[in-house]
């Protein structure tokens, strides 16, 4: 997403252009061939040279296989001070460190805990056993024993269900019945543990009181795209008045000397145009913008780039991105250190709207609902900025 990088629409475009998404597909392609190569290998199978080098150049880190030896199990899930399995001594020690006024990331390193972009005390959980299968009744089941020893709660009443449904729609959470639904499309193994691995990671954090996800038919997450969207729509405008300014500026010198009487205006703006490529292509980049931030694919992008910032979204996301962590690997980088990382200030957390955050409406439900008028900064306690960050361009809520 380097288009624009130097230009004063980068901090305002980066995110929303289609190009973006393109290069997000390339690189959540990238993730997924590297971790199925990276499973191969751990299962001692060898591998072709193509799945070495997809292994290398995965955007998990390139950090290859070479340090699983024998206690190579899998990070990935965030758990908290309620797990079962939670070490509070040694959450008890990550306080002692934060008072004495270590960096979060040291205290993590020795002690395994930190503060989330919540602010909440965290470990990760092994992914390593991770998978979906049938149980002798034949339905399907996450088996994941490391939660299951961490929540028995959670995953003795967890359900597993299949839906039909677009291809990027590729799961949701119900906190009701405690049940994962998975679009009955995906059939890559891996894949679908993925995806359910960030379903799990909602119910965590209902239970652990983290910053919860989000659905776009959410009220919040409607009401801060409508606002960021006017003040998006509002600089444009600002912006390309300032290039008309700027062309009115140069013309009005020359319209009385001998060289320009016979030129008209479009003349004129030809020669600027020639003159001044830069403002033409930034001015051009701001009008195409105007122009798609409202089609409904324009829309509905905005609105899947909010819904991304929540924070129980994202810490999601992040534990897909971990799952297929070595501990040296998940040692040596720490959670949201990548290249996609949402800045701390761009981040929502759902928590500061009270009731209206519980189950994600169904297709119906958005159909009928009337979202409520704009959220003011005042209101919400929401800082409004322009900066769209989308992730992951299959949905999973």
């Amino acid at each position: 997403m380097g288009l624009f990088d130097t230009s004063p629409l980068a901090g305002l475009l980066t995110g929303y252009l289609p190009t973006g998404i393109e290069n997000m597909q390339q690189g959540n392609q990238a993730i997924r061939q590297g971790a199925q190569a990276t499973l191969k290998k751990m299962r001692g199978q060898e591998l072709a040279p193509e799945e070495q080098a997809a292994i290398d150049d995965s955007p998990i880190g390139g950090m290859g296989v070479n340090n699983i030896g024998a206690a190579g199990a899998f990070m990935g899930t965030f758990a908290g001070r309620l797990a079962a399995t939670a070490n509070k001594a040694k959450m008890n020690q990550a306080l002692r460190l934060e008072n004495r006024g270590l960096p979060m990331e040291d205290i993590r390193q020795k002690t395994g805990w930190g503060r989330g972009p919540d602010n909440e005390w965290k470990f990760e959980v092994s992914d390593h056993n991770a998978e979906l299968r049938l149980d002798k009744a034949g339905t399907e089941i996450l088996h994941h024993p490391e939660l299951r020893r961490a929540y028995p709660d959670l995953i003795n009443t967890l359900k597993i269900e299949r839906f039909d449904g677009p291809a990027d729609m590729m799961g949701r959470y119900d906190p009701d019945t405690n049940t994962i639904h998975l679009n009955r499309g995906i059939t890559d193994p891996h894949q679908a543990v993925s995806i359910a691995l960030h379903e799990m990671q909602h119910p965590i954090q209902i239970k652990e009181g983290f910053s919860t996800g989000a659905s776009m038919g959410m009220a919040p997450i409607q009401r801060i795209t409508t606002a960021e969207g006017s003040a998006m729509r509002a600089r444009l405008y600002r912006m390309t008045d300032g290039f008309h300014d700027d062309f009115q500026n140069w013309m009005a010198p020359r319209l009385n000397r001998p060289k320009y009487k016979t030129w008209n205006l479009g003349r004129f703006q030809e020669e600027f145009d020639r003159l001044h490529p830069e403002i033409v292509a930034e001015r051009d980049q701001a009008w195409n913008t105007l122009n798609w931030m409202d089609t409904p694919r324009g829309t509905q992008q905005r609105l899947h780039s909010t819904y991304e910032r929540a924070m129980g979204e994202y810490e999601a996301r992040e534990t897909q991105r971990r799952m297929d962590m070595t501990p040296d690997q998940r040692l040596a980088r720490a959670p949201y250190n990548h290249d996609q990382a949402i800045p701390q200030d761009r981040l929502i957390d759902m928590r500061r709207f009270p009731g209206e955050n519980g189950v994600p409406p169904t297709v119906p439900e958005l159909t009928r609902r009337r979202f409520p008028g704009l959220l003011t900064p005042e209101q919400g306690g929401m800082a409004l900025s322009l900066l769209g960050i989308p992730l992951l361009p299959n949905r999973a809520e």
